[in-house]
């Protein structure tokens, strides 16, 4: 029998430092045992602080997992089964060895139940072996272990799960498996209160029936139970889990449940007795204490226990002396005694829901139904759904989020909070003003999010994600698949991640980077910095003087107005430079580069690109490479570098640089256009203008000058080399 003390339930006014990283979940790295590890010094597996180790013990095994410590730090390790109910260690073992393999520390039952729990600190750096076993040598399955410093450890969500679960009651005949329970309200029965001592029944009033009606509602919608109620609308005793009450003010326990057993109506398994003395009579809502003390009591007639070896009646419970892991918190669990300010949250109510954990305990017994708001549906603002989970009804929310499937939306459009939005499975968001309130279950998916008026941050998963920032700066994490963001108004920071996502920046000066995938991005109005990353990407920076990268892969880059600046880096790229006096840049690969309108520096880099001024006074550098340059309207610079070039300079008074390579020109005019030559490059020192018209032959209809070396420049439609005597020029 599991009891709820009323003092452990009162909001706390220490807080505890944890873990910070907890508003994301609990995080870290893990390996796999993928052979046998040894049960020596010889092991070949090792775990870094902070990473988690899963294993399997057969008949009589131990593991050794080497890790490394510091002298005078103060480390934890925990060790527990994975998913009892699924096969996992029941009763574990833990020691720790120094690096010659002499036992320095172990521990049998410190941790929740039977699972283990040390601490270790070292007065000498180095390495070490964790040693993982059961208590008995036929207890076998699967573990999961702990290594970080503190004094308390940090669980894995399996870990979390496990303990919750160590009770290893259920109604269900195996793991993941749904059933149906039958429940009513009692109409009669023997009262006892926490101590056990006989006391007046009292049938549940109207408003607590109302609570537990919706509380069972709710349940069988999150998971795989079939709750059928006896005597709808009325009382019975004849159902597996019955609710009583009872009054008193002795025994300091807000109610108290049994645990999963016999389904017997004549037994006491999973039946949940409320003290009205503390649980209201009237009204219940959610966020009240009450409420949450349904959600808690039926959380143990369902097989969850507290996450830590705590209960009413012992004497004062603190999270620093009684918390045997850091997730243990409201934020996490409304299995849990301690509120949500001793990790990362502060909340002015209770919760709302059964929260991260809880839900992925129910799902590990019962399975999940994903029939349960398998529409459209809206969380928050402009919701869809009502109660909790309509934020303008709710303005303190705390609560987990289940949603079976459809394509589903978390709205904040409505408030002015800096929020951060998560839509990754097993992470926190903050909402509303408060920290790490909101949870995203484990195994839901949530497809589109949309900030408000504030900075927000905004994470989305790895489905095909719909992200809006609105006002304000915000920075939005499209994570995997084909995603579409809306930074919208305001300086906004943009990261598309894995997938062909499209990211619209919107007004403000953006940062953008598109990620792995073929992106198209649009940076709108605004000074935009756009790194397309990997990828065949497609950048439009439209008004305002932006910079465009478009990384790897074939990449289309277009400035649109004002000066831009632009560079194609890797891959075969398409740079334009649109209004505007732009500097474009290919870099590596055979690029094709159009100034467009505007005074423009063009640049190809490696590769055979063609670079192309269009209407202005633009330059036109080839660099390396068999380069085209066509200057086209305006006054223009075309040089090609190295390689063999074709330069050609279309209207206007143009320069033509020559360095090395063979290299043609294709449109000079006398006196109008300029040669300039490289000096250095051609080995001319000491040349003049006549010594270079001596070198040049007419071949056809062209003018071929020869410097030697390889080096050559044909002019074509040119057969008189004494008309360059005032258009050379030496650089």
């Amino acid at each position: 029998m599991c009891h709820l003390c009323l003092f452990a339930l009162q909001q706390s006014t220490t807080e505890i430092s944890a873990d910070q990283n907890a508003i994301y979940g609990t995080v870290g790295s893990y390996v796999d045992e993928t052979s046998d590890a040894a049960a020596s010094t010889q092991t070949s597996f090792s775990i870094d602080e902070g990473e988690f180790f899963y294993g399997t013990l057969t008949n009589n095994d131990t593991d050794w997992i080497e890790v490394t410590l510091s002298a005078g730090e103060t480390y934890v390790f925990g060790l527990t089964g994975l998913g009892v109910a699924e096969g996992g260690v029941g009763d574990t073992y833990l020691r720790l060895y120094n690096a010659s393999g002499v036992s320095v520390t172990s521990d049998d039952d410190s941790g929740p139940g039977l699972f283990s729990e040390m601490t270790y600190t070292p007065t000498t750096t180095g390495t070490y072996f964790i040693s993982a076993s059961a208590f008995s040598g036929t207890d076998t399955g699967t573990y999961g272990l702990s290594f970080s410093t503190g004094n308390i450890p940090v669980y894995s969500a399996d870990m979390i799960v496990a303990a919750l679960l160590r009770s290893e009651t259920t109604w269900a005949s195996s793991a993941q498996t749904p059933v149906e329970v039958t429940w009513a309200f009692r109409s009669s029965g023997n009262a006892e209160d926490g101590n056990g001592s006989s006391t007046t029944f009292y049938q549940l009033t109207n408003g607590q029936q109302t609570a537990v009606t919706a509380a069972m509602a709710y349940l069988e919608g999150i998971s795989g139970l079939t709750l059928t109620q006896q005597g709808v609308g009325g009382t019975s005793n004849d159902a597996t889990i019955l609710f009583g009450a009872y009054q008193s003010s002795n025994d300091y326990t807000g109610a108290y449940a049994y645990f999963p057993g016999s389904t017997a109506s004549t037994n006491n398994s999973g039946d949940v007795w409320l003290n009205n003395y503390y649980v209201d009579t009237g009204t219940i809502s959610y966020g009240t204490y009450s409420d949450f003390v349904l959600l808690h009591e039926i959380g143990h007639a369902l097989g969850m226990s507290h996450p830590g070896d705590y209960n009413a009646g012992t004497g004062p419970i603190t999270y620093a002396n009684n918390a045997q892991f850091t997730a243990d918190s409201r934020q996490y669990s409304v299995m849990s005694y301690f509120d949500e300010s001793q990790t990362t949250s502060n909340m002015p109510v209770y919760p709302q829901s059964f929260l991260l954990y809880d839900i992925a305990a129910l799902h590990a017994l019962y399975g999940a139904d994903y029939t349960y708001n398998s529409g459209n549906t809206v969380y928050g603002y402009n919701a869809t759904v009502t109660g909790a989970f309509d934020f303008d009804e709710n303005s303190t929310p705390l609560l987990s989020i289940w949603d079976g499937a459809g394509t589903d939306t978390i709205d904040l459009s409505g408030y002015n909070n800096d929020q951060i939005l998560s839509l990754v499975e097993g992470t926190f968001s903050s909402v509303l003003g408060y920290d790490g309130n909101i949870s995203v279950a484990y195994g839901a998916e949530i497809e589109n999010g949309i900030g408000g008026g504030g900075d927000d941050t905004i994470t989305g998963n790895a489905l095909a994600n719909e992200l809006i920032g609105n006002t304000g700066d915000d920075l939005i994490y499209g994570g995997d698949g084909n995603d579409v963001i809306y930074g919208n108004l305001n300086h906004d920071t943009i990261e598309g991640g894995a997938g062909a996502d499209t990211i619209r920046a919107g007004w403000g000066n953006d940062s953008v980077m598109g990620g792995a995938g073929n992106d198209e991005i649009y940076a709108y109005l605004g000074h935009d910095w756009v790194y397309g990353e990997a990828g065949n990407d497609t950048i439009y920076g439209d008004r305002g003087r932006d910079v465009l990268n478009g990384g790897t892969g074939d990449d289309y880059l277009h400035g649109g107005a004002d000066n831009d600046f632009l560079a194609g880096e890797e891959g075969n790229d398409t740079i334009i430079g649109g209004d505007g006096n732009d500097q474009l840049f290919g870099y590596i690969g055979n690029d094709t580069l159009s100034g467009w309108a505007g005074n423009d520096t063009l640049r190809g880099g490696d590769g055979n690109d063609f670079l192309a001024g269009n209407a202005g006074n633009d330059k036109l550098y080839g660099m390396d490479g068999n380069d085209q340059l066509f200057g086209d309207v305006g006054t223009d610079t075309l040089s090609g570098g190295t390689g063999d070039d074709l330069m050609r300079g279309g209207g206007g008074v143009d320069v033509f640089i020559f360095d090395d390579g063979n290299d043609v020109i294709g449109d000079f005019t006398d006196n109008v256009d300029t040669i300039q030559l490289n000096r250095s490059e051609l080995s001319l020192n000491g040349y003049s203008v006549q010594d270079v018209i001596d070198l040049a032959t007419v071949s056809g209809s062209d003018l071929v000058v020869d410097f030697g070396n390889g080096n050559t420049l044909t002019l074509r439609g040119v057969t008189d080399a004494s008309i360059l005597s005032d258009d050379l020029a030496f650089i």
